[in-house]
């Protein structure tokens, strides 16, 4: 019997991943894109072949893996940079509800040093006009995960890069209305606990609301 990816349609051979719910069968570079089961909505694989590097980790906050990621780390460059830094790239800032967030992590060392795990955190903060104009902001994780590490380790001087695909699947649409009482955006940071001042990098990020279909 012939198995046939529910992204693509395409037969499905060795290179594939399983969904965790109904497990079903698709092609990793299809889940990699769609960011989640063509067939189910789920956001959770198995045997997703680590030789493209790729490997699903939990980015709930609470750790409850109720999201998933994916990321793939590099082979480290052996260049010596001028300074340690952290530098977020991303492929779009702006995307529309049930899309996948497309990003890299560079974290250049410039010497030996001990350093904390490389975390990222989509975040969303809300600003809301109070009694006598005062603003209230309040903040919420949406997502979180590690890139680098798992706790303080030492890092040998080079260049470290790390992908990442986030599905934003449950990411409610951005809220940016000129005039409105009520504002939230969508801020998505990195931070690396180092001595003498962790890195930090950031970047806002907006989602769309998906159209309703057109009435013929």
């Amino acid at each position: 019997m012939t198995l046939r990816c529910p992204y693509c349609h395409g037969d499905v051979d060795e290179t594939k991943a399983v969904c965790a719910a109904c497990r079903a069968e698709a092609h990793s570079a299809c889940v990699l894109e769609l960011g989640r089961c063509a067939a189910c909505g789920c956001a959770d694989f198995e045997h997703i072949l680590e030789d493209d590097g790729w490997s699903v980790v939990d980015a709930s906050p609470g750790g409850s893996r109720r999201h998933v990621a994916f990321v793939r780390v590099a082979p480290r460059e052996l260049a010596t940079p001028g300074a340690t830094s952290l530098r977020l790239d991303l492929a779009r800032r702006e995307h529309h509800e049930g899309g996948v967030l497309v990003g890299e992590a560079t974290l250049s060392v410039a010497r030996s040093e001990v350093l904390g795990a490389l975390r990222v955190e989509l975040a969303s903060e809300s600003t809301r006009s109070g009694f006598l104009g005062l603003l209230a902001r309040r903040t919420r994780p949406l997502r979180a995960l590690t890139l680098l590490g798992r706790g303080r380790g030492l890092y040998a001087p080079g260049t470290y890069r790390a992908s990442f695909r986030l599905p934003l699947e449950g990411v409610p649409a951005t809220r940016d209305e000129p005039g409105a009482p009520e504002h939230e955006r969508l801020i998505l940071s990195m931070r690396l606990d180092r001595r003498g001042g962790a890195l930090v990098a950031s970047g806002e990020v907006r989602v769309l609301a998906r159209r309703a279909p057109a009435l013929a």
